[in-house]
């Protein structure tokens, strides 16, 4: 008879002086059974912890008060924004401060103009986007897609591109992230009559 310990019993019919003995296995043997059951080991607890998956709601838009911050006089700079996911995992951050300067991850550092300015202001005043959106527990798993935050003195706020419309939070996404990658006020905003 064999055992996992690398020994083997062998039993002889009793007769004076013999006795059930232990013999140890070959060398060879212990650490190819050794190597096996570290291999068994390691595959058995993969499997277990596929067996109960742990999948996450999917990231939905929702609003969470800032954690401290003059909310009460609607202040919306300074600004942090970023973009995250896609199938090339992109990370891109920007950040805007209360002057207008915005520094960004692709190594860009410029001052928006005046009127690009108060139109930012004016989008991220709006107070729909102070309010509480719930998150959704159906939904589409966003595969591939991108994860947008935005957080403010006065409101923070996350979305993925899977979330339903929100034309508020979906109009400073547009805002912002043409800033991500230049200065928008050395390009000339195209027309729109088509001469």
């Amino acid at each position: 008879m064999q055992f996992a310990e690398g020994f083997r019993i062998s039993c002889r019919p009793p007769s004076a002086g013999n006795r059930t003995t232990m013999t140890p296995r070959p060398r060879g043997m212990t650490k190819t059974f050794a190597s096996f059951a570290l291999l068994l080991t390691i595959v058995v607890a993969g499997i277990s912890g596929c067996a109960t998956p742990k999948i996450s709601p999917p990231i939905a838009r929702h609003t969470s008060p800032a954690a401290a911050g003059p909310s009460a006089t609607g202040d919306v700079l300074p600004l942090d924004f970023s973009r995250t996911g896609g199938l090339a995992g992109v990370d891109e951050q920007l950040h805007v401060e209360i002057d207008g300067t915005v520094t960004s991850s692709h190594q860009n550092r410029f001052r928006l103009g005046a009127d690009r300015l108060a139109e930012l202001k004016q989008v991220l005043a709006d107070p729909v986007l102070k309010a509480p959106v719930s998150r959704s527990a159906s939904g589409p798993v966003c595969s591939d897609g991108y994860i947008y935050r935005v957080h403010t003195p006065s409101w923070s706020r996350t979305a993925d591109d899977c979330s339903p419309d929100q034309p508020a939070f979906d109009r400073v996404v547009q805002l912002l992230l043409p800033l991500v990658h230049s200065n928008p006020d050395e390009t000339p905003r195209p027309s729109r009559s088509s001469r």
